[in-house]
């Protein structure tokens, strides 16, 4: 985001593969070319998107392109291949830390083809005050654990549909945050 005007950060940075072997990284930042004192970073709440590259090599990437913006503000996007899609689950960054906000939790959109279009959102799937959603198969299921971020623990659900959840049993290392779940060969 170095080369990017107005690029204020780069931060949860996930990756996902596509049907050609292409890795697509993608990360939320804030981009915003007004002068440091012209922003009220205390009072206003700053305008995350996700970002995106691509790279077959890791040695050279695309330009960093905007990936998803619905609008508002959004962060720690996490993304799973399932079933002739991909699913991206999210965190819907608008509103206040407060657990009466109707936001701050994650919501679920998929697409067929990176760059392409989105599906309407699908949730809330979570309760409020959490991010760091990361999705992983286990046998049938499909799992989404998240970081409760104001209460220091995390949760998870499970579901066969991307509609029904249910409270998910998983066994996470004390302190854990932002996780990400890799499956190994």
């Amino acid at each position: 985001m170095a080369e990017v005007p107005g690029a204020l950060n780069a931060w949860a940075p996930e990756m996902f593969v596509d049907d050609g072997g292409v890795c697509h990284l993608i990360w939320s930042s804030v981009v915003d070319p007004r002068p440091d004192d012209e922003r009220d970073w205390h009072h206003t709440a700053q305008e995350q998107r996700i970002w995106h590259a691509r790279t077959e090599d890791f040695e050279t990437f695309s330009e960093p392109a905007l990936f998803f913006d619905p609008g508002h503000p959004v962060i720690d996007a996490t993304v799973l291949r399932d079933d002739g899609r991909f699913v991206m689950a999210y965190k819907d960054e608008r509103g206040d830390n407060d657990p009466a906000t109707p936001h701050k939790n994650i919501l679920l959109t998929t697409f067929t083809e990176p760059g392409g279009r989105f599906t309407p959102p699908i949730g809330p799937v979570t309760p409020p005050l959490v991010e760091g959603p990361s999705l992983f198969r286990r046998g049938e299921e499909r799992v989404l654990i998240f970081d409760h971020y104001a209460e220091g623990g995390y949760g998870a659900l499970a579901t066969r549909d991307f509609v029904s959840w249910e409270p998910a049993a998983v066994s996470l290392p004390a302190g854990m945050r932002h996780a990400s779940v890799v499956e190994l060969p």
